[in-house]
């Protein structure tokens, strides 16, 4: 079983290639799926949220001007359930400084962690495995815990502001995307942990033709037929292949 960590900046469209890759019939994990559930209401990660941002990323509770800090799209509900993350009033602390995202990293990182460990274990003890499992994983840089269970780094790159025109399209103002993107690990960042980049900067079914080769290539060295062997390369850096360029 070969686990492929995908990864990508903001709007770069690693979400799009993690379901196309789940549409061929590949085993897809998210990691930013298993972070949303962490933060089911009541979870011992939604009281270390709340302690170490204050009351006000709390759903239904209120700003210090007074007013409600949960209703949101992003929030969840008290009923019953204990308390539930204002996941908007949440992001906004969060992504205010790195030092902020450092620190709410801290708090669900080990959790994704562990749950990530765990499926992966399991994946491995079926009598049948799959041969590839793709790891949807925003951010990357600084996770050693993380890495250590990658064959392969896939990462989607693409222009700055064709980034920013997506991100947008999402109904999210230019300035928070690009203050996002700007607390996001850099392009070279990501480039360094990679073992293959795919560019995502024309028309959808060329970034999808781009995905389909690595796929491929992948796919043979899992069955033995590639030369895969000991080498934890999907393929190469086929940056330029990928690129059209």
């Amino acid at each position: 079983m070969r686990i492929v960590f995908l990864t990508g900046g903001l709007g770069a469209g690693k979400s799009v290639a993690a379901r196309f890759f789940e549409g061929r019939g590949t085993h897809v994990i998210s990691a930013d799926a298993i972070a949303q559930d962490a933060l089911s209401p009541g979870s011992p990660v939604v009281a270390a949220l709340i302690a170490e941002f204050g009351s006000g990323v709390a759903a239904g509770s209120t700003d210090s001007a007074g007013c409600p800090g949960g209703g949101g799209l992003g929030s969840d509900s008290l009923d019953g359930e204990g308390p539930a993350i204002d996941r908007e009033a949440l992001a906004a602390l969060a992504f205010a400084s790195p030092e902020a995202a450092a620190r709410l990293n801290a708090i669900v990182h080990p959790k994704v962690v562990r749950t990530l460990a765990e499926e992966l274990s399991r994946l491995t003890s079926l009598d049948d495995p799959p041969a590839v499992v793709v790891v949807e994983v925003p951010l990357l840089v600084g996770q050693s815990a993380l890495m250590a269970f990658a064959d392969a780094v896939l990462v989607i790159e693409a222009p700055l502001e064709t980034r920013i025109a997506r991100v947008r399209m999402r109904g999210i103002p230019e300035e928070d995307a690009r203050r996002r993107i700007a607390l996001q690990p850099s392009d070279q960042e990501l480039s360094a942990l990679a073992t293959e980049r795919i560019v995502n900067d024309s028309a959808e079914q060329k970034f999808f033709g781009r995905l389909e080769g690595f796929l491929d290539r992948l796919m043979a060295a899992s069955s033995g037929c590639g030369g895969g062997g000991q080498d934890r390369r999907a393929g190469g850096d086929t940056r330029g292949e990928a690129s059209g360029e």
